[in-house]
C-alpha cells in the first residue's frame, strides 16, 4: 500500500518462504494477466501483505499453479497463486488504487504549491492518474469490497488538508482510512466478519505509522526542496514520532493476536516483524538527518517507471532471490538485486525475461 514494509524471512521455515513467493509472484502475474504488463511496476510489499492476510483467513489455502522459469529466479519455475484467486486480485487492486491515489495527490500538491518536486514529476503523475484509476476499478468484485473510488477520493484531498491543518490526526486521517479499508476488505472477501473490526484497526494503525515514517524519511529532502512535511508543519519532534510509531506497532501486534487465522506465520513476519524493521531503519539515522536506504527513492522511481512504461509500453517483470539472506539484505540496497521480485520499478530496470505462462 504505502511501500513501508521491509519483510525479513531469514530463518523462516522453507514453506513460509515458498508461501511468500507464491503471493509475491502470483500478485505480480495477476497485474499482468488481469490488467496490463506495466501495471506490475505498482506492486509493493504492503499490497502483498493484504493478499497474505486474506488467504490466512480462508479455511482452505488457495490452489497453486506452476509459473514458468524466470532468469532472476535462477531459471527455476515456481508454484504461485493463480490470477483468479481473490487474495492476489486484492493485492493487484490495492496496488493500483494506492498508486492512483498517490498520483492524484502529487497533482494536488503541485496545484497548491505544497510540492517542491519537478514539473516533470507532476506531469508524469497527471498522465498516469487516469489509467491507474481505471485499472483500480476494473475488478468489480474486489473493487466493491475495497471501495476504490472512496479510497482514491479521500487521499486525493490530502493536499487541501495539509494546507489548512496543523493537527496530526487530521493530516493522517485519509491514509488511516485508506489502509483500514484495505485490511477490512480481507475479512469481507474471506467471509470472516468476526475479523473485520480488528483488521480495520490494524489497517488504521498501519496507515498512520506509514504516514509518520514517510515524514521522517522525507524530511531532509523536503526541506531542501521546500516541499511540505508534516514534521515542520505541526512542530512534532522526531522522538515523539518514534514513540508514536512504536505504540502503533504494539497495537498492531496485539490486534493480530486476536485474529482467527489458519496460518499466521507469514502474516506476522510481514506485518509485525516487517513493520518493526521499517521503524528501526527509519529512525536509525535521525540524529544526523540522513535518510535510510530502505525506501530511499521508492516513490520517485516507481511513479517514474509507471509513467515511462505507459508512454513506451516498456515492461516491468518479477524476480526472486532464493536465498534467505537475500530477503534481509535486498531492502537495504539502493540498487537492488531484485529480491523484492515484483517491485522492480522501484530500483532497477528488469527486462521481460520471465516465461510465466
Amino acid at each position: 500500500m504505502l511501500g513501508i514494509l521491509t519483510p525479513c524471512l531469514r530463518g523462516a521455515d522453507r514453506d513460509v518462504v515458498d508461501l511468500w513467493r507464491a503471493h509475491m509472484c502470483g500478485a505480480c502475474l495477476t497485474l499482468r494477466d488481469r490488467h496490463w504488463q506495466v501495471a506490475r511496476a505498482t506492486l509493493n510489499t504492503d499490497a502483498i501483505a493484504a493478499s497474505v492476510l486474506l488467504e490466512a483467513q480462508q479455511a482452505v489455502p488457495d490452489m497453486r499453479v506452476r509459473a514458468g522459469r524466470a532468469a532472476l529466479r535462477g531459471m527455476r519455475p515456481a508454484q504461485v497463486i493463480p490470477a483468479e484467486a481473490l487474495s492476489v486480485r486484492l493485492a493487484a487492486t490495492t496496488s493500483l488504487t494506492l498508486a492512483a491515489a498517490k498520483a492524484t495527490d502529487e497533482v494536488g500538491e503541485a496545484a497548491l504549491a505544497l510540492s517542491g518536486r519537478s514539473r516533470l514529476r507532476t506531469s508524469v503523475a497527471r498522465g498516469v492518474a487516469g489509467p491507474l484509476r481505471r485499472g483500480a476499478s476494473r475488478d468489480l468484485a474486489v473493487g466493491d469490497a475495497l471501495d476504490t473510488a472512496a479510497v482514491i477520493t479521500g487521499v486525493a484531498g490530502q493536499a487541501a488538508v495539509e494546507q489548512a491543518s496543523t493537527d496530526i490526526d487530521e493530516i493522517t486521517a485519509a491514509t488511516e482510512h485508506a489502509c483500514a479499508a484495505v485490511f477490512a476488505a480481507t475479512a469481507d472477501l474471506a467471509d470472516r466478519p468476526e475479523n473485520r473490526a480488528a483488521l480495520a484497526r490494524i489497517g488504521a494503525a498501519f496507515g498512520r505509522c506509514g504516514h509518520l515514517l514517510d515524514a521522517v524519511e522525507d524530511l531532509a529532502t523536503d526541506r531542501d526542496s521546500g516541499a511540505y512535511n508534516l514534521i515542520d508543519a505541526t512542530g512534532v519532534t522526531i522522538d515523539e514520532l518514534e514513540a508514536e510509531c512504536l505504540r502503533l506497532h504494539r497495537t498492531i501486534a496485539e490486534e493480530i493476536d486476536g485474529l482467527g487465522l489458519r496460518d499466521d506465520r507469514l502474516a506476522r513476519a510481514l506485518v509485525v516483524r516487517g513493520l518493526r524493521h521499517s521503524i528501526t531503519d527509519t529512525f536509525a539515522g535521525r540524529s544526523t538527518g540522513s535518510r535510510s536506504n530502505t525506501r530511499t527513492v521508492r516513490g520517485y522511481r516507481t511513479l517514474g517507471a509507471i509513467g515511462v512504461a505507459l508512454c513506451v509500453v516498456g515492461p516491468q517483470t518479477p524476480a526472486a532471490d532464493e536465498s534467505e539472506d537475500g530477503w534481509c539484505t535486498s531492502f537495504r540496497k539502493q540498487c537492488c538485486d531484485c529480491a523484492d521480485c515484483c517491485d522492480c520499478g522501484d530500483c532497477c530496470d528488469c527486462c521481460d525475461c520471465c516465461d510465466c505462462s
